[in-house]
């Protein structure tokens, strides 16, 4: 394995993503307020695209290219190389592990304060997973520990609810919060999160890569509302709003962990945006366009981000890349 292919498809990466994030910032408010928070939230998919540039053949991408990125014009010891790879691997581990040691100290925290839901409250959980078209019902615990509902583990996914969950809401708002948890579930939004951090983890030196995840996960629960908004337009607005400002009332046993940003001011957030959910055609074409020129932009710049005169991509595709790391 070579260092300058390795130093080359990482510089390559930076760039690619840097430009991409760049595009999805820029069209994220206006794909939001034309077509809805729940293309806003598909836009992020977007990020997809730069590994998968390097797989099309240079016939596709020279047809999309606008402009061809200047090389660096400095040839890289390999002390400098080995430096650089080392400084990214470091990167990697520390992220990566302070990552994973947060997630299981929340984990522990909240298995350590596991109790078992009734059959009554069992049959509630059930019968929204069958309006929420969720088969089969996930496992359901309460929760001492956690302040709003969510849902956790990926391969083998937990409804943890609040302990006085069914106390603190009303049967309608039950339905509704109930109906956000599976939403989740029904989209693989956990899968998609464990994605986003990882590609976080790997891509550390890009500058807003915190600031997007943060994002994504805001954007996450804004689409989320779109979903339940759409399929149950028989429940009113003010029940929903009421359910959502629930969840950050904290009880005198529930201190612990809450849903991602619950706080006030992404709350007020969520629930102004109430009023604008909605499916229509209009914005279904609009969110179709705004994805299609997201992704060809994506590819454009992703296509020319090769900033080394030796780099390890080139427009062969990754076999070049596979070629200059040696394997």
């Amino acid at each position: 394995m070579t260092f300058l292919g390795a130093v080359g498809v990482l510089s390559w990466l930076g760039v690619a993503y840097l430009m991409t994030i760049a595009i999805i910032l820029l069209a994220r408010p206006i794909v939001a307020r034309l077509a809805g928070t729940n293309w806003a939230y598909t836009l992020w998919g977007v990020l997809l695209v730069p590994p998968l540039a390097a797989l099309a053949p240079s016939t596709i991408t020279d047809g999309v290219r606008i402009w061809n990125y200047p090389a660096l014009g400095v040839a890289a010891t390999d002390t400098i190389q080995v430096a650089l790879l080392g400084l990214w691997m470091i990167g990697v581990l520390a992220t990566g592990s302070v990552s994973t040691w947060k997630s299981i100290q929340v984990r522990r925290k909240v298995q350590g304060s596991f109790s078992a839901p009734s059959v009554e409250q069992l049959l509630q959980v059930e019968q929204s997973c069958m309006r929420a078209n969720v088969f089969p019902a996930p496992k359901t615990v309460l929760s001492s520990y956690c302040c709003s509902p969510a849902v956790m583990n990926g391969l083998i996914p937990t409804l943890v609810l609040p302990d006085d969950f069914f106390r603190k809401y009303s049967p309608r708002e039950r339905n509704l919060v109930l109906h956000h948890e599976l939403v989740h579930l029904r989209r693989f939004d956990l899968v998609w999160n464990v994605m986003f951090r990882s590609l976080r983890c790997l891509l550390w030196f890009v500058p807003f890569i915190s600031h997007c995840e943060r994002l994504f996960r805001s954007d996450q629960e804004r689409s989320c509302d779109h979903s339940v908004i759409c399929d149950e337009p028989d429940n009113s607005l003010a029940d929903y709003a009421r359910a959502l400002y629930k969840t950050v009332i904290p009880t005198s046993s529930a201190t612990g962990v809450a849903g991602f940003r619950n706080n006030r001011h992404e709350l007020i957030i969520r629930t102004e945006l109430l009023g604008t959910h909605r499916r229509t055609r209009g914005r279904s074409i609009a969110g179709l366009i705004a994805l299609a020129t997201c992704v060809l932009l994506s590819i454009s710049v992703s296509a020319n981000s090769n900033v080394f005169p030796d780099s390890a991509v080139s427009s062969s595709g990754w076999c070049s890349i596979y070629g200059r790391l040696g394997l």
